[in-house]
Formats: C-alpha cells, sequence, structure tokens
C-alpha cells in the first residue's frame, strides 16, 4: 500500500503529463510532432478529431495488414504503422446510449477471455457529444507489445466501435490524447 506522499506525487506528476498533451496544441511524442484536426467521417454520420499524420489506409496495404474480409470500415494509420485508429459503424447492432456501457464490459469481457495474459483496465465512461465508453489493453504480440483503447459509442441509434493503438511504450501519453479525441466525437446531422 503507497503513503500518502507517494500518491501525491503520483498524482502531480499524471497532472502535469495531462497538462503537457492537449490536442489543440502540436503534441511531441518520442521522435514524432503531432497535430490534431477534426476529420468528418459522413459514412459513419460522426466526426472526431484525429492526428493529421494519419491517414487512410487503402488497396493492397490494407489486405496486408487487416487480410480478414471483416476488417472495419474505416483504418487510419501513420506512415509507419505505428499508430491505428480502426473504425466500424454496425447498422445491424440497434443500440441506445444506455447499453453501451453494458455492451462494452461484455466486449472486454470476452476479450479477456480470449486473451488472459493481456492487461485490462475497468471500462470508463467518457461523456462526449454523445456518451463513450471504453477500456484500454496491453497485449503482447509476436513483433512487440502494444497498448491499445477500445471505444464503443451509440450513433443515431447504431452501435460504433473504435479501437486506437500505439507502441506499449507510448501509452502513457496517448491514453491522455486518445480520450481527448474521443471527446469530441459529433454526431453528423442527416442530409438533406
Amino acid at each position: 500500500m503507497p503513503y500518502g506522499d507517494e500518491e501525491n506525487i503520483t498524482a502531480r506528476r499524471a497532472a502535469q503529463l495531462r497538462s503537457k498533451l492537449d490536442i489543440s496544441k502540436e503534441v511531441e511524442i518520442g521522435e514524432h510532432i503531432y497535430s490534431f484536426k477534426t476529420r468528418l467521417f459522413p459514412d459513419l454520420k460522426f466526426s472526431m478529431a484525429a492526428p493529421e499524420q494519419m491517414e487512410e489506409l487503402t488497396g493492397d496495404a490494407l489486405i496486408l495488414k487487416y487480410p480478414s474480409q471483416f476488417r472495419p470500415q474505416m483504418i487510419l494509420t501513420t506512415l509507419d504503422g505505428a499508430l491505428n485508429l480502426t473504425l466500424e459503424r454496425l447498422e445491424s447492432e440497434r443500440i441506445e446510449s444506455e447499453g453501451i456501457l453494458e455492451m462494452v464490459q461484455n466486449l472486454r469481457m470476452a476479450a479477456k477471455r480470449m486473451n488472459p495474459s493481456a492487461i485490462y483496465t475497468p471500462v470508463d465512461w467518457i461523456d462526449a457529444d454523445i456518451p463513450v465508453a471504453c477500456f484500454e489493453s496491453w497485449v503482447d504480440l509476436f513483433d512487440g507489445e502494444i497498448w491499445q483503447m477500445t471505444f464503443g459509442a451509440s450513433i443515431k441509434g447504431m452501435l460504433l466501435m473504435g479501437g486506437f493503438c500505439a507502441p506499449k511504450e507510448q501509452s502513457q501519453p496517448w491514453s491522455v490524447l486518445a480520450r481527448q479525441m474521443i471527446e469530441t466525437l459529433h454526431i453528423l446531422p442527416d442530409e438533406g
């Protein structure tokens, strides 16, 4: 059990880290500088801030990285492939905002059963334009370890699933930044 002063030091360091990480400014992580902009995802019916350095993965690169026919609808990645944002709107899955927390908790439980060696945080709630539930995980892969934030939301009664992943050693800053990105989630108005 940590002493009170250790808890205070830990809390102060976490607050200092958060104060340096703000998606309204440029952010330096490792050797890279990231700037964020609001991106429209009209097919998915929402907008959200994301790093400008991320591009949509298409063509042969998409098939190579995600060979399954069940790949997400939208995949954004950096040039080196170290950061990925995946988005999927499931129109067959009707869900209201009240059911999101339970759905993401069930998803976390299923992921933990499939990969019990990974580390999972409890499900958290983020208040955005629409409520979002999320959890973080640290997973060992054959070529290294990654950090991932998985999130879910209800967009016009349809399930939106998303995932943001980065190298494990960058998990602290990306955890803060991914939450800020999710806080900008905004439903787009219907056309016409």
